[in-house]
This record gives structure tokens, C-alpha cells and sequence, in this order.
């Protein structure tokens, strides 16, 4: 699992297959391997338990790079939703996925209308991660 996004922030939960950490500016997942229904599942609740306890940060980060997606339609929905609920508590979600996790996350957004989540390349994502773990916003289209 790539961990560089979860560097200098405190780890809020994990998982073989993924890690949740945040700071007061930011909260990071880093998904790595097969996502099944079960795994989708867990770090939601996990990521939400975080939520309850801390509170929104103004920021968020996903680095799905290395995770696919193997989950069902139903779960993928769900997620959408997750991420919707986020996007109204948050500022601005940056995800960093693979071109065919990335193709889906795109289409949710665009269907969900989440104009504060952009998706980020993954040359440009040390910048992105940089920015939102200090506490600053991204520009739009820098990604």
C-alpha cells in the first residue's frame, strides 16, 4: 500500500486493504488491492466513525491508485452517496485513482453534481496532498 499520503497525519483506522489518517485540515484514505462489498463497506463505517468523533476537516484526500474495484453496483452506489455526503460537509475531496476506477468516479460525480471533488492526476497528487494537508485549497483545473 502507498502510504506517502498518509505521512505526518495520525492514523484514525486501517485495514490490510486500507488506511485512514487525518490531521485538522485533512483526512486521507489510501485503498490498496481488490475492493469487495465487505472492504467498501468497512472503511466507510470507518471513515463515518471518524467523522462522528472529529468532525468534518475542511479537506479530503483518496489515493485509489493500486485499489480495483470489485465490489457490486449497489456498493459502487452506496459509495457515491458517501462521497456526496462528504462533499456537502467538506471544502474540496481531490481522488487519485487508476483510469478505470477513475472513469467510474467520474461518472458519479457528474451524476451526483459534486463540484468540490476533482479528481487528480497522479503525477500532480504530491502537490494536491501537500496543499490540503496544510491547510490550503486547490485551484480548480490544477489537477
Amino acid at each position: 500500500m502507498r502510504t506517502i499520503y498518509l505521512e505526518g497525519l495520525q492514523t484514525a483506522a486501517s485495514a490490510p486493504t486500507w488506511t485512514i489518517a487525518r490531521n485538522q485540515h485533512l483526512i486521507a484514505i489510501a485503498i490498496c488491492g481488490d475492493i469487495d462489498d465487505a472492504i467498501s463497506e468497512a472503511w466507510r463505517a470507518a471513515m463515518q466513525a471518524s467523522f462522528d468523533s472529529a468532525g468534518y476537516p475542511p479537506f479530503g484526500f483518496v489515493d485509489a491508485i493500486d485499489s480495483r474495484a470489485t465490489n457490486s453496483l449497489s456498493t459502487r452506489m452506496h459509495s457515491a452517496a458517501f462521497l456526496r455526503n462528504c462533499a456537502r460537509h467538506m471544502q474540496r475531496i481531490a481522488v487519485c485513482a487508476s483510469a478505470p476506477t477513475g472513469f467510474a468516479v467520474r461518472a458519479m460525480m457528474r451524476v451526483a453534481g459534486m463540484g468540490n471533488v476533482c479528481m487528480v492526476d497522479d503525477d500532480k497528487a504530491p502537490a494536491v496532498w501537500q496543499a490540503l494537508r496544510a491547510g490550503r485549497d486547490i485551484e480548480p483545473g490544477t489537477t
